[in-house]
């Protein structure tokens, strides 16, 4: 089933069109004009983020079909600052926290925050190169966290308890000390790991792990033409892995997941489905069972182009929450490391938008996770206004962030 949505945009100024009304649940207005800036960035990042002003975000002249008009534009709760990165382009992970909270890890951050946007604790140490991240939150409370450095290209992966102290490290007979590990899933008392490893013939390739509490993997599954980073696994043990399904038992493909337009770009699962968000010029999600049958595939594009849904996450319901980035085609508000602001849409089972987010910053919203208290954690980066410098000349730091919405 594909849902299909009304006009982005309202026709020759008429700004009561698809207007809707400011809620009590933190909803405002409905997004009414291609040309309009979205939310503010928050106090905690005021000076820190480079602001996108009204108009930066016009289009190409004309306004998409596609993108909800309906849907009431919706504040968060909070939003914090993480801390600064030297890099925009490494990877950003966000999970959960039993009880409240969620823990962030990228470059040169790994910290936690509660419920409330209070910073529990926060560490760079041995993250300072890291460029591949991956991050998972064990039952339990312990935090599993991976990283691939670009300096020395080794990998770290270690365990901590829930107040940030290394417990160990987490021990897995990857064939390389380089391997980059990009997902983390628990299976029972298993780990399942999604990473580039060495394959028989030495030559790296995308390879999926199982691994016991003793650290003894119990299967590995390599495939040099894999190439797409989509990880998620169902409590039944089905894997979507680059784009492959397969058994999380012995390995057995069941097929490929293939959307009906573009390609994989992020993956997870509610329940026994599978979630994906789709790069396809579009901002893009879809939906789809154990095998592979695409149960809906919507987009909701705003200008046209290159809009980037870059992860997904749902409740145990079928509410899902994507966030990503929409273009600024204003070139006189091109970053050094974005050219587009982050956003935040959530949906319902069948795909229909409920609200969304557009911040009115320069930069990106990386990942995103959904607490049991039904608490959606958002986090990015965007281009800061602080300077870096070195022998190769002068760039802007990357300011990290965290939002927390309500459905």
């Amino acid at each position: 089933m594909t849902v299909t949505f009304a006009s982005a945009c309202t026709e020759d100024g008429d700004e009561g069109a698809d207007e809707v009304a400011d809620g009590e649940d933190g909803t405002t207005g409905g997004d009414t004009s291609c040309s309009e800036a979205g939310s503010d960035p928050g106090a905690a990042l005021e000076g820190r983020v480079v602001e996108v002003s009204p108009g930066a975000s016009e289009g190409f002249g004309q306004c998409s079909s596609g993108w909800a008009t309906d849907a009431p534009a919706r504040e968060p709760e909070w939003t914090a600052h993480v801390g600064q990165s030297p890099e925009g382009f490494v990877d950003m992970k966000v999970e959960a926290y039993p009880g409240g909270g969620a823990v962030v890890l990228t470059n040169n951050v790994f910290a936690r925050f509660d419920g409330a946007g209070e910073l529990l604790w926060s560490s760079s140490a041995g993250l300072e190169s890291a460029g591949r991240v991956a991050l998972a939150v064990e039952p339990e409370g312990t935090i599993l966290a991976a990283y691939w450095s670009w300096e020395d290209d080794s990998t770290g992966f270690d365990r901590y308890d829930g107040d940030g102290n290394a417990l160990g490290a987490v021990e897995v007979a990857f064939n390389s000390p380089s391997a980059r590990v990009w997902g983390i899933e628990r299976l029972g008392e298993d780990l399942m790991i999604a990473c580039e490893d060495e394959g028989a013939q030495g030559f790296f390739q995308s390879t999926l792990l199982r691994v016991n509490p003793m650290g003894e993997v119990v299967l590995r599954k390599g495939n040099p033409s894999l190439f797409s980073t989509d990880f998620a696994v169902t409590p039944g043990g089905q894997v979507l892995f680059a784009g492959v399904l397969l058994s999380a038992e012995d390995g057995g493909v069941f097929g490929n997941l293939t959307p009906s337009t573009g390609n994989i770009q992020a993956g997870n699962n509610v329940g026994e489905d599978f979630v994906v968000t789709v790069s396809n010029a579009d901002f893009s999600v879809g939906r789809y069972s154990t095998f592979g049958t695409e149960r809906w595939l919507q987009g909701y594009d705003r200008a046209g182009n290159f809009e980037r849904a870059l992860a997904v996450a749902g409740t145990e319901s079928g509410e899902l929450v994507a966030v990503g980035s929409v273009p600024i085609v204003n070139f006189e508000t091109l970053g050094y490391w974005y050219t587009s602001e982050p956003q935040i849409i959530a949906t319902d089972a069948d795909g229909n938008a409920l609200w969304t987010d557009r911040v009115a910053m320069l930069g990106e919203a990386s990942d995103v996770a959904i607490g049991e208290d039904g608490a959606i954690y958002v986090v990015g980066g965007a281009e800061g206004t602080a300077v870096q410098s070195d022998e190769y000349g002068d760039w802007p730091v990357v300011e990290r962030w965290i939002r927390r919405y309500a459905f």
